[in-house]
């Protein structure tokens, strides 16, 4: 209810701007996406494709790690970032590096804890950004089991129904390769902003509820193959009408440093094509390009 629809999905506020009408935008655009299509193309948003990589998106991070191995510097944690002539000095807890220009992609409350040196009033307006949890439990069944086979890529469950459940999603149904063909494979989201103490919640608790949720929709008899689960206390930057004010504010501060960035997903939008999009354009602007 307090979401600001322009901030967090960009996209779709441009359809709704240009048509007049969200559900007119999505289907003119979908009917001018589908004419390019091939056969057995899986549609994502109006805007574009479902893609994703064999092995997961793990995989892509895999392979900048093995092409920029030399450059990447893992367990260190930043403690301070300050202006040292035109460029920054960063410390961390084992050494202190010098950088002409600095791009910053850690969510907004790491980011806050090590900006304060550099700019206190940026590093107070990113410590206000609020997330809300997320606990992504998978869950795998024998086909055998299910009472029918789930279409699509899944489905949101409305705030009227009251669910902790936020959504599920069919990843072998848009992914090939994910599961067996003799199984099927459903990703739970339980929390959101209305359910901050989710990440209070046991294993075995959250994939009750998650069990719980499939069973009532799919007439599931049988048990598990396999389970897995992934707690989220800060998953998503929440976009409400306070956060209006903070971005103008961070916008701002960050135009004082011409070299200097931040990229991240409270800033631009929280989908992965608007994190893309926004890093791309960050690239351009940077004065190494």
């Amino acid at each position: 209810k307090k979401l600001n629809l322009r901030l967090a999905f960009p996209k779709i506020y441009e359809l709704e701007q240009e048509y007049g009408s969200l559900l007119k935008g999505l289907i003119l655009t979908m009917l001018k996406n589908s004419k390019g299509k091939k056969k057995g193309e899986a549609s994502g948003s109006p805007m574009g494709k479902l893609l994703s990589f064999r092995q997961g998106m793990g995989q892509l991070c895999e392979a900048l790690v093995k092409q920029y191995e030399d450059c990447i510097h893992l367990d260190e944690v930043v403690e301070s970032v300050d202006r040292v002539g035109e460029g920054f000095s960063i410390v961390t807890q084992k050494m202190k590096y010098f950088a002409d220009e600095l791009f910053v992609c850690s969510p907004a409350h790491s980011a806050s804890a090590f900006l304060k040196t550099l700019d206190p009033v940026l590093s107070e307006l990113l410590g206000k950004i609020q997330y809300a949890p997320m606990a992504v439990v998978g869950l795998v069944y024998p086909k055998a089991a299910l009472g029918h086979i789930p279409q699509g890529f899944g489905y949101l469950i409305p705030s009227s129904e009251k669910s902790e459940v936020q959504g599920v999603l069919f990843p072998g149904n848009v992914f090939p390769g994910r599961t067996a063909d003799d199984l099927f494979m459903f990703r739970v989201m339980i929390g959101g902003s209305s359910y901050p103490d989710i990440m209070k919640r046991t294993k075995d608790e959250l994939v009750e509820t998650a069990e719980y949720e499939l069973k009532k929709r799919f007439a599931i008899n049988g048990r598990t193959v396999t389970e897995f689960l992934a707690l989220w206390p800060n998953a998503i930057p929440q976009y409400d009408q306070e956060y209006a004010y903070l971005k103008d504010g961070i916008v701002y501060e960050v135009s004082k440093f011409p070299n200097f960035h931040l990229v991240a997903n409270y800033l631009g939008g929280v989908s992965i094509n608007d994190c893309t999009s926004n890093a791309q354009a960050a690239a351009e602007k940077s004065a190494l390009a």
